[in-house]
């Protein structure tokens, strides 16, 4: 909302915010980040709060798990809640749809080396409610159910239960898994960008193929 007519009034009730939350919560975080785009990351005495300090312990605190596969290129970074046998079972979904993929576009070569998804690094948080913080610590919009980001290729989304999605994570992580092979072996350039997205002419195939192969299966197919 906008500032009363004395934003230090604004100023100083930020600063208290900071001062009466738990540090790295929620509303400590979101104090913080006002902070930091409202009064150039500095408290009303002038000092700088450190905000990428505050965002750095924010990742760590809320993602402090990491699993890595593939000789480093398939990483999993996770909340404390998120269990080992969910994480395996995500990578070996990742082979299911990558492996059924590669049958039907006949092609397993990246169309541009050196790009940011050589790596593929998929970010789980906790639950819904951590997942919002996404927004202020990663930079990236919360209000989905997941999302892959292809120009650092990551994939951000949280651990769920059944009544606070209709999907479950590993179908959700099948479908984005899918926009993560389009963009490495069938579509040139980063996401939006090219002749394939003028338009959106092209939103059936690359959605569509996503929920195709969100479908596939070890030793069944589709």
């Amino acid at each position: 909302g906008k500032f009363r007519e004395d934003p230090s009034i604004s100023h100083r009730a930020l600063e208290r915010a900071m001062k009466e939350y738990p540090y790295l919560s929620y509303q400590y975080i979101e104090a913080a980040n006002d902070l930091d785009l409202n009064f150039g990351g500095k408290n009303s005495s002038g000092n700088d709060i450190d905000f990428n300090k505050i965002k750095a312990d924010a990742r760590e605190k809320y993602l402090p798990k990491t699993y890595t596969f593939d000789d480093g290129k398939f990483v999993v970074k996770a909340g404390d809640k998120v269990t080992e046998e969910k994480i395996k079972r995500l990578y070996w979904a990742s082979k299911e749809v990558k492996a059924q993929f590669m049958r039907v576009v006949q092609n397993d070569k990246a169309l541009e080396e050196g790009n940011p998804d050589d790596i593929l690094t998929v970010v789980i948080y906790n639950s819904p409610e951590e997942y919002k913080l996404n927004r202020i610590i990663n930079g990236f919009s919360t209000d989905n159910g997941g999302i892959y980001i292809e120009n650092i290729g990551t994939f951000f989304t949280y651990e769920r239960t059944p009544e606070e999605s209709i999907y479950t994570l590993e179908e959700l992580f099948r479908h984005e898994f899918t926009h993560y092979l389009q963009g490495r072996y069938v579509v040139p350039g980063m996401w939006g960008q090219g002749e394939f997205y003028q338009e959106g002419v092209l939103t059936w195939y690359e959605e569509g193929t996503a929920e195709f192969f969100a479908g596939s299966t070890r030793t069944d197919g589709i």
